[in-house]
């Protein structure tokens, strides 16, 4: 039995084997224990497990359109798109989806029209400016509602986990 379970630590979705007591997160290495996880998915067929964490990280990235598209389109088989419900597993867990969607509402700023994360902020800072130092990073979160510290916590954040890097000169570039 596979099962789709959620890091409390940092939100990536990953695949374990049931039986399992715990496992460890592909994205920052924290113990999760499978006994108290938030399970979004459970399948005998590995397949369907893989398809299951893939339209979670579609939704949990923001890409809510293109995950429905998926299942619509039927790239991802029926039993998947029927079952990947975050919620009605919650429910079948006696959880209260509603304070779980309260407690776990994501700090977002305007910017465009459109509402992004902190993160995304300070991505598209690295990737719009011209040979962009921390300081010029910034600088432009904070005039998209980012806080100066944050913004220096998230390039620090992204360089860590290796999906940004720093030059000898400072400048900083996404991978």
């Amino acid at each position: 039995m596979y099962i789709v379970v959620g890091c409390s630590n940092c939100e990536s979705v990953k695949i374990a084997t049931k039986g399992n007591e715990t496992t460890v997160c592909n994205k920052c290495q924290s113990q999760i224990d499978l006994a108290k996880a938030r399970k979004i998915f459970q399948s005998d067929d590995l397949e369907e497990a893989k398809e299951a964490r893939s339209m979670a990280l579609a939704r949990r990235q923001g890409f809510e359109g293109i995950a429905d598209e998926i299942a619509e389109e039927g790239i991802v088989s029926e039993t998947v798109t029927e079952r990947i419900g975050e919620e009605e597993l919650m429910e079948e867990e006696d959880v209260d989806t509603e304070a779980v969607e309260e407690a776990g509402e994501v700090s977002r700023e305007t910017t465009d029209g459109e509402a992004k994360p902190q993160t995304r902020i300070v991505r598209d800072a690295i990737g719009n400016l011209e040979e962009p130092t921390d300081e010029d990073i910034a600088g432009y979160a904070e005039e998209r509602g980012v806080g100066r510290e944050k913004a220096f916590e998230i390039v620090d954040k992204l360089c860590m986990e290796g999906e940004a890097m720093r030059t000898r000169e400072g400048v900083v570039r996404l991978l």
